[in-house]
């Protein structure tokens, strides 16, 4: 069993549009969009670690689980800084996110990628 699912992936995919979100309104110095977004991913990110803890799969030493709670900590930081009104602290866990999320979407996408299509039927097994 695995942890991927399609719910994953579209949450990732969800998440990787709230961070682009993030990034424009940290670009454009934009508060309310800021806070809106950090709200956004908060709740998204969430969702991604209920999912991933509760599968049957031990997430205990994976990689998604342990990006997952990088990502839930460069939240709660962004969320501090947010509070503080500290630019520089916004714009550095920000990009942080943005890297973050990058690598993150990427294990999920290639987790996809490679389940037997016993475990997922719309990715096709491949000829030998």
């Amino acid at each position: 069993m695995s942890i991927y699912s399609d719910q994953l992936q579209t949450l990732t995919n969800q998440l990787v549009t709230e961070v682009g979100q993030l990034e424009t309104a940290v670009a454009a110095s934009d508060t309310a969009g800021i806070t809106t977004a950090a709200n956004s991913i908060q709740t998204t990110l969430n969702s991604i670690n209920t999912l991933i803890t509760s599968t049957d799969v031990p997430p205990d030493d994976t990689m998604v689980l342990q990006i997952t709670n990088d990502l839930l900590a460069l939240s709660n930081q962004l969320q501090t800084a947010i509070t503080a009104a500290d630019t520089a602290g916004i714009k550095t866990a920000s990009d942080a996110l943005g890297a973050t999320t990058t690598t993150f979407s990427q294990c999920v996408t290639r987790m996809g990628q490679w389940m037997p299509s016993v475990f997922h039927p719309s990715v096709p097994m491949p000829i030998r």
